[in-house]
């Protein structure tokens, strides 16, 4: 795993690898997770919105280099994402 990632993304980051090594990604329609605890609707840390975007950040300079306005435009967008998500999240209940 690519230890870059601190917590968002290693995940698209290690299926990407795999399928480009020639694994098959495979999706199982039933599959279920059930997640007992939820935190969907309560406010989150600044920080995990900030790792969240910064994965997304590094997964684009890793896997499309490109050319520097090209990467900018993407950072900025992603940042500008990011500080949709902060203003977004001020206005969910405290957990």
């Amino acid at each position: 795993m690519d230890e870059a990632f601190f917590m968002f993304n290693e995940d698209v980051d290690w299926c990407r690898r795999m399928k480009l090594a020639g694994w098959a990604n495979v999706y199982v329609p039933g599959a279920q997770v059930v997640h007992h605890v939820g935190a969907s609707r309560t406010r989150v840390a600044p920080r995990v919105i900030f790792e969240r975007h910064r994965g997304m950040i590094h997964y684009f300079h890793k896997h499309h280099p490109t050319n520097p306005a090209l990467a900018a435009l993407a950072d900025a967008l992603i940042m500008a994402r990011a500080g949709v998500m902060l203003v977004g999240n001020a206005f969910k209940p405290a957990p």
